[in-house]
């Protein structure tokens, strides 16, 4: 800057005139004072010039310091000049404030700040999170650089979100989109055409819908009531016969070769049965030829027994040719598309029911301890939609309302209820592991289908709803619908086509990854054999 330049030049120049000063006093003095063989008059005019040297040097070091501190951090607001200094020093503090308000990249305004919460969205694809974080790209860095470049956030201001109280009400993890994030700061709205100038300097997967005015005292995070967040899952996700590993295929034809070996078996028990009877009845024929007859009612008896028994094998039959059919293996079953039905529509939702109210989820995170109380969370509801499809993919979209979430927690709820409906541990693991006393490694779904769908302010909304407009997303359902369907969707559905991101994930829930499957399983089977026992046990009269 030319007047900075300026000001700094008639610095120098001055602080060389007071180095010159001082040599030609030093030179006069002959160094350090000498007051051995003068008298007191003498001493005391050393003194003074002593005095006024050390006035001067003080003043010049500062002036020095605070132009270093107004060209390196441009801290104009807090620069003040010391007293003492002269008008033309003061004069140098203006002039260089004057350049820096002119010609500073971020153009450095005497604009006031204003507390407003954001509405925006984005895909977040290419981006490390929600958070800023130093040498990482995030929404976050993203969205300051763009404000800052509007004149919303001062130069002065720029680099430390503290100074202009920034607070977003969730913080989406790396690849999480959103399309209802909120967004809190300090920041200089004036003139008109805010959002506007930001989203000029936004990418396109991106997009500020508006800002609105709020409290002082406002807060993204602390004052957001509840979340919203939806999750797409691919439709041959759920099903139980598609994208099995090779240790998972090795199992499956494993059991169904144990199926038929057992069947074998049973046909050559029944026809020894068969044939041993035979033999014995032609002996006992022989034996008892002159022995008397049975009566009637014995061979009624007989032949109930014989027909009860005859019964039992053809029923055994029929369940090992069903079990046989059912051990289908998976390449017999991709054959045929997989329909995800209303009564599968059921089964997801009474699984998802479980995750709601409150519980301890520390199985559903990383680094909670159990006693820890943030584990504890509370979930509004969680249910699945009708099937949806996107650019030839169907999708079932899972919607989850919560007060707030943990790390990984929706992708961790959301991958234990895959691994159940595709027949990998039953339903009840979910119940145990919300319990504070089991430590359960709960598989965790891919990051691509999951957004945050909008975020609610009800109870700021509702107090003070006479002096300040409410923070939602009213009146930009349509903004926020077309984005959604635009970018969210597409890209969820490109990506999977493409990549298979969810496809690879399946193949990696196996026993071998996770061995309390197995044990789960096995626990199960013997509960529900133990209580169709119970069942078929008549009780007594």
């Amino acid at each position: 800057m030319a007047s900075e330049g300026t000001a700094m030049e008639r610095l120098s120049v001055k602080k060389r005139m007071r180095e010159q000063g001082d040599d030609a006093m030093e030179r006069e003095g002959g160094g350090a004072p000498v007051v051995e063989d003068v008298g007191v008059k003498n001493v005391e005019e050393v003194d003074v010039k002593r005095a006024k040297t050390e006035e001067v040097e003080p003043a010049a070091s500062f002036m020095e310091v605070e132009v270093k501190k107004i060209v390196d951090s441009a801290s104009i607001e807090t620069v003040a000049v010391k007293d003492g200094a002269d008008d033309d020093e003061k004069g140098v503090v203006a002039e260089i404030k004057k350049g820096m308000e002119k010609n500073s990249p971020g153009g450095w305004k005497e604009g006031r700040k204003r507390k407003v919460a954001m509405l925006l969205a984005y895909c977040g694809a290419s981006y490390q999170g929600m958070q800023r974080n130093p040498g990482a790209i995030t929404i976050e860095g993203e969205l300051e650089q763009a404000l800052f470049r509007a004149d919303a956030i001062a130069q002065c201001n720029f680099g430390d979100m503290r100074k202009v109280d920034w607070m977003r009400a969730a913080r989406t993890d790396k690849g999480v989109s959103a399309i209802g994030q909120i967004v809190s700061a300090r920041l200089v709205i004036d003139p008109p055409g805010l959002v506007e100038r930001v989203n000029k300097h936004l990418p396109k997967d991106i997009r500020v819908f508006c800002y609105t005015r709020v409290t002082s005292n406002f807060n993204a995070k602390q004052m957001c009531d509840k979340r919203q967040y939806e999750y797409l899952v691919p439709v041959f996700a759920f099903d139980p016969h598609s994208h099995h590993d090779r240790e998972s295929m090795n199992m499956w034809n494993e059991r169904k070769e144990k199926v038929r070996l057992q069947r074998i078996e049973k046909r050559k028990a029944l026809e020894r049965k068969a044939a041993g009877a035979e033999a014995g009845a032609a002996e006992t024929n022989e034996a008892t030829s002159e022995a008397p007859q049975p009566s009637a009612s014995e061979q009624v008896v007989q032949m109930v027994e014989i027909r009860e028994e005859v019964t039992t094998v053809v029923s055994e039959e029929i369940i090992t040719v069903v079990e046989e059919e059912a051990e289908e293996t998976p390449n017999d079953a991709e054959r045929v598309r997989y329909v995800f039905e209303e009564a599968k529509l059921q089964q997801l939702n009474k699984i998802l029911s479980r995750y709601v109210g409150t519980h301890n989820f520390h199985n559903f995170t990383a680094r909670i301890k159990p006693e820890d109380p943030s584990a504890k969370r509370y979930i509004i509801s969680f249910e699945a939609g009708e099937v949806i499809e996107v650019q030839g993919v169907q999708f079932v979209p899972c919607t989850v309302i919560g007060q707030s979430f943990m790390l990984h927690q929706i992708r961790k709820m959301i991958g234990t209820a895959i691994a159940i409906m595709r027949g990998c541990v039953p339903e009840a693991i979910i119940d145990f592991a919300l319990r504070r006393d089991n430590d359960v490694n709960t598989p965790m779904a891919p990051e691509l289908g999951l957004f945050l769908h909008e975020c609610f302010y009800t109870a700021y909304n509702k107090k003070f709803s006479k002096s300040h407009e409410e923070v939602s997303q009213k009146g930009y359902e349509e903004h926020i619908q077309k984005f959604k369907h635009e970018v969210i969707y597409p890209h969820i559905a490109e990506t999977e086509a493409k990549d298979g991101t969810m496809a690879l994930w399946l193949h990696s829930l196996n026993d071998r990854h996770y061995p309390y499957f197995v044990t789960h399983r096995e626990a199960a089977r013997l509960q529900n054999r133990m209580e169709s026992r119970v069942g078929d046990i008549e009780p007594l009269d």
